[in-house]
């Protein structure tokens, strides 16, 4: 009795569609936090104008 078993490559298992798909979503991830980061800039620049402004008065 013989028997014929192939082996899997990982290729086969995982196509290049799904290699597209995570490099864009991975620039879309990168493109979010570089967003975020000019948020957080301008919220800080916001809060130390803030506190000089009531530091001034006081």
């Amino acid at each position: 009795m013989f028997t014929n078993i192939e082996r899997a490559e990982f290729t086969e298992i995982i196509g290049q569609p799904t290699e597209r798909e995570s490099s864009a979503a991975v620039r879309f991830a990168h493109y979010c936090m570089l967003e975020e980061a000019i948020g957080a800039v301008f919220g800080l620049m916001t809060l130390w104008y803030v506190v000089c402004s009531i530091a001034r008065i006081a």
